[in-house]
């Protein structure tokens, strides 16, 4: 009996083994490991294929057109008349002088008495002030094959005084580029005068030159000797 009992003890030792080893081991398989993921610490924007340009942008188109800059040999030397003054009676003429250059050079007289003279081609617009004080006129002088300065002069006819007025672009002119003074007029106050000017160079294709910027007005200012853009005229 004894033995027997041992028997059952034995049978239930080892049963029991079993069920908590079975039990060890379901619970304690190993997990397939799952895929690692991570957030980066800094962002990249999503580039849309509607933001990606296939090409560079157009440049902006340029402008050329041609422009005759120059005055012709027929108009050199137009101021050579006097000019009186109907309410001063102030007279200013112009006579070519002996010494001469790459440029024609004259002398200038008010009311007979020579002031000065200047370099240059006497180029057209004379001008006496709105108060009778100035006379002025435009003028060129050449600086190279294809290169000439352009220019207002303005004569102080109290003070003898000449005044060189160039175009509004410092940086011009060079040797193939050119800041032409198309046209002026005096102020109503006299105390300066109003410029249309733009920049030219010579052509690729054939010979001239041709206007690469629009019109502009420009003010320039006596006292000051500076210039001020008012604006861009249409085309």
């Amino acid at each position: 009996m004894a033995k027997k009992k041992k028997i059952i003890l034995f049978i239930a030792l080892v049963t029991l083994i079993l069920v908590g080893g079975g039990y060890y081991l379901s619970n304690h398989q190993m997990q397939p490991e799952s895929a690692i993921s991570y957030t980066a610490t800094t962002s990249v924007p999503e580039i849309k294929k509607s933001n990606v340009s296939s090409s560079a942008p157009a440049e902006e188109a340029k402008i050329s057109i041609p422009a005759a800059i120059f005055v012709s040999t027929a108009d050199r030397g137009a101021l050579i008349t006097p000019y009186k003054n109907p309410r001063t009676g102030a007279i200013v003429s112009f006579s070519e002088s002996a010494e001469q250059s790459r440029n024609p050079v004259y002398d200038i007289e008010v009311n007979g008495k020579m002031i000065g003279n200047l370099t240059g081609y006497l180029r057209d617009n004379p001008l006496f002030s709105p108060n009778s004080s100035y006379f002025s006129f435009a003028s060129y002088s050449v600086c190279g094959a294809n290169c000439g300065s352009f220019s207002i002069k303005v004569i102080d006819l109290a003070n003898k005084k000449i005044t060189n007025i160039k175009s509004p672009y410092p940086d011009l002119p060079t040797l193939t580029g050119n800041g032409v003074i198309d046209s002026y007029k005096w102020d109503a106050d006299s105390t300066g005068v109003m410029v249309i000017a733009y920049k030219a160079e010579e052509a690729s294709n054939s010979y001239g030159y041709v206007r690469t910027t629009p019109k502009e007005v420009w003010h320039y200012d006596l006292k000051s000797d500076t210039y001020s853009k008012v604006k861009d005229l249409p085309e």
